[in-house]
């Protein structure tokens, strides 16, 4: 009989917030953009929607920006969604003297934290590390 067989049912697993890459650029002897990459890793078969990512980016352990990304985005079965969180540093981050001396050093060290959101569960996170600089041209 078919229909007697049991099977174990595969229990849906959590996605997870990893760190990406990192991006950035001086724009000036005052200025740095960057960019970093935050992936969602969807280990399931299905397509699964994301609330929210809520997060706060510090560097040189200064507040740069705070916000919220990925309002209502999917993430393919199988897959990594990857979101952008843009921001920069600059004089009104790290003040005149400070900023300049950070970027002339090249090294700046962040801390993302933050919480990734979906219908039924929420996993906060953090990341840090350092980001290189290109030099000056």
């Amino acid at each position: 009989m078919d229909y007697a067989r049991s099977r174990e049912v595969r229990v849906p697993r959590l996605p997870h917030a990893r760190f990406q890459e990192v991006d950035a650029g001086r724009y000036a002897e005052d200025e740095a953009g960057i960019t970093f990459r935050i992936g969602v890793q969807n280990p399931n078969p299905f397509e699964v929607m994301v609330t929210a990512i809520d997060y706060k980016v510090e560097v040189a352990g200064k507040k740069i920006s705070e916000g919220t990304i990925g309002k209502g985005e999917r993430v393919s079965p199988s897959s990594t969604g990857v979101f952008d969180l843009e921001t920069k540093i600059g004089a009104d981050t790290h003040g005149d003297a400070e900023v300049k001396k950070l970027i002339k050093s090249r090294k700046l060290p962040y801390v993302i934290t933050g919480v990734l959101k979906a219908d039924l569960f929420s996993e906060p996170f953090e990341f840090t590390g350092t980001i290189n600089l290109p030099p000056a041209k």
